[in-house]
């Protein structure tokens, strides 16, 4: 049996997306009343240790910028959509509109970087922007959880100082976040 193309794999992913679009607007709704859906919700992603927010340095859109945490505030580079299914999730930044990638090796900052599919060409970089919240209700509920990366071996997302790192999963406090809804979103 022959795999289907890129192009193939494309389309089913958009049919499929748009099937799931015109479900969440509800009955009767068209595709175009799906696709004209407000974009959030969107999440704070606050430190349990520091009560602080994540976002990128300096509200910054470009690539590669690192993510740190300052205090929370009504900035759309503080704002994260929580995008994905079941215990596999992005976190894509609703200013730059980038999403949260794990470094290489382990130990380094995080960073945002364009959001890729599974079929990019650049290896790992979907699966280094994949996260596994440590309990499914506890982040819609917003009780604290902590994000371990799904690239193997590259550990959770940590703060220290200002920074925020992927570090070894430790279960420590520097390593907890909630989500809390943005009003209006």
């Amino acid at each position: 049996m022959r795999r289907p193309s890129k192009t193939g794999r494309r389309a089913a992913l958009l049919t499929a997306a748009t099937a799931c679009l015109s479900l969440a607007a509800g009955p009767g709704a068209t595709a175009a009343e799906a696709r004209a859906a407000k974009p959030g919700p969107f999440y704070w992603i606050i430190s349990v240790s520091s009560g602080k927010a994540l976002m990128p340095y300096e509200h910054s859109k470009a690539a590669q910028a690192p993510i740190v945490q300052s205090l929370q505030g009504d900035y759309g580079a503080q704002h994260w959509k929580i995008e994905g299914a079941g215990n596999l999730r992005v976190l894509r930044n609703r200013h730059s509109k980038h999403c949260v990638m794990a470094s290489l090796p382990a130990g380094g900052l995080l960073r945002q970087f364009h959001c890729r599919d599974y079929w990019d060409q650049e290896p790992n970089s979907a699966t280094r922007q994949t996260w596994i919240p440590s309990g499914y209700d506890d982040m819609w509920a917003g009780k604290p959880i902590t994000w371990r990366s799904y690239y193997g071996g590259l550990g959770c997302i940590t703060v220290y100082g200002a920074a925020a790192f992927n570090k070894p999963c430790d279960g420590s406090v520097k390593q907890q976040f909630r989500l809390v809804h943005v009003p209006g979103t």
